[in-house]
């Protein structure tokens, strides 16, 4: 399982009281099962669910009393929420929390929906696809070059500092063995956006590329009359090299 639930503490804690008689992750009221991955003088627990967590699910956090910090300090009862995506595929819920927004989720499942039914792009048959995960250094380079051109008033795949998409992945820290990006500009939704890049012989390539295992895309927005589009898009596909 790629998920996990970090808990990070103001200081140490007795590890023998680190388990799951006093940290608990709840589904409509009822603890799930749980491993509590802790380490000796670390601040930082891990609670990693057993099963794969449902997808828009309001979910407890739950501390017990019975935690005890490395001074003998006691917790007291405490718990908050969260709540999963609708659906992400294989995405990590750290990926989720730390870079996805509601329209990089909805991108995705766009992303998704196209892959996994055989369709023809320019010609070329193309079998239906595994899903792709969300890689927040895919993001990472997709804004980039997204920012780049609504704040120079350019558009193409080359950046204003002459930078080609495999250089702007390297930069975000994205080591690929395969990697493909598409930019548009000017749609205002996903589906437009979407639509544009499946009815074009190229952009559709990518997204059906069988060679890429991630994602990451952007949408910068600018204010009207500063540059040539009010909305640029752009996605970023790479598989890891190993």
């Amino acid at each position: 399982m790629s998920t996990k639930v970090t808990l990070n503490f103001s200081e140490d804690l007795i590890p023998a009281t680190v388990n799951t008689d006093n940290l608990e992750i709840r589904k409509s009221g009822s603890p799930i099962g749980i491993k509590v991955e802790y380490a000796a003088g670390s601040d930082q627990v891990r609670l990693v669910p057993q099963s794969t967590l449902s997808p828009d699910t309001l979910y407890q956090i739950v501390i017990k009393s019975g935690l005890m910090s490395a001074s003998g300090d006691e917790a007291t009862w405490q718990s908050w929420q969260f709540r999963t995506v609708e659906s992400a595929g294989e995405t990590s819920q750290g990926s989720i929390d730390g870079c996805m927004s509601s329209v990089d989720v909805e991108m995705l499942r766009a992303v998704n929906a196209a892959r996994s039914n055989a369709r023809s792009c320019g010609g070329t048959h193309y079998a239906a696809q595994s899903a792709l995960r969300w890689s927040c250094k895919l993001d990472s380079a997709a804004t980039t070059h997204a920012r780049d051109m609504a704040s120079n008033n350019f558009f193409s795949h080359t950046g204003s500092d002459g930078s080609r998409m495999g250089q702007r992945m390297n930069n975000a820290g994205y080591r690929w063995s395969s990697a493909a990006e598409n930019i548009a500009g000017g749609q205002y939704t996903v589906g437009s956006v979407m639509n544009g890049w499946l009815s074009s012989a190229g952009h559709c390539r990518n997204i059906m590329s069988s060679s890429v295992t991630e994602m990451g895309a952007s949408l910068i927005t600018t204010s009207p009359g500063s540059s040539g589009y009010s909305r640029y898009w752009v996605q970023n596909f790479g598989r890891p090299a190993n």
